[in-house]
């Protein structure tokens, strides 16, 4: 996770708190706790972490999120925990080395720990090199997503200003896109 990351991780924030305070919230990969922050500042009823990595996890605490009034830090793998908890209002996704597949796994459990008007979102990410194949992995996604009835829109967010001063200039950047396509997951209505 870079700085450049921060008014996405607010516009993720929002579509999964839905702007109202008093939801019950997840964040599955704390990385550097950029949309735990601004969960925070939309005051959920709880706010469930969710963080494998032992530096990470040692980074939450030293932070003192484990301390804060309505959060749970859970450090565990989220595939070991996350039938066990919730349900959730919103959810979030945003691990790293994950694959896709790991992502689709996801699918069969949103039933279970979201609540009926629920709404999931992830870092989109895949493909960030090349517009046709993150094209083709949002549609891939919607499918999958879709085929586990559920709903995706999109919500296109130019990043082509945004930048971390820190991290110009390198060889190789995550994410070549000017452009993010943030994802709204909510049920299909049938």
């Amino acid at each position: 996770m870079m700085g450049w990351e921060a008014p996405l991780m607010h516009e993720h924030a929002k579509v999964i708190a839905g702007g109202i305070e008093g939801k019950d919230v997840c964040n599955i990969g704390f990385g550097l706790g950029l949309i735990d922050g601004e969960l925070q500042q939309l005051k959920p009823r709880s706010h469930t972490i969710i963080e494998a990595h032992p530096d990470v996890h040692a980074r939450i605490i030293a932070e003192g999120w484990h301390e804060r009034p309505g959060v749970t830090v859970i450090f565990a793998r989220w595939q070991d925990v996350l039938m066990d908890i919730g349900p959730f209002d919103g959810l979030f996704y945003d691990t790293y080395a994950e694959s896709y597949i790991d992502l689709r796994s996801i699918t069969p459990l949103l039933s279970i720990v979201l609540r009926p008007q629920g709404i999931f979102s992830f870092f989109n990410g895949l493909a960030p090199f090349n517009h046709f194949y993150y094209d083709v992995y949002c549609r891939i996604a919607e499918e999958d997503l879709k085929d586990g009835g559920w709903k995706v829109s999109y919500t296109t967010l130019q990043v082509a200003q945004l930048g971390d001063e820190v991290w110009q200039g390198l060889r190789r950047k995550y994410w070549a896109l000017d452009m993010y396509r943030l994802p709204r997951v909510t049920r299909l209505l049938r």
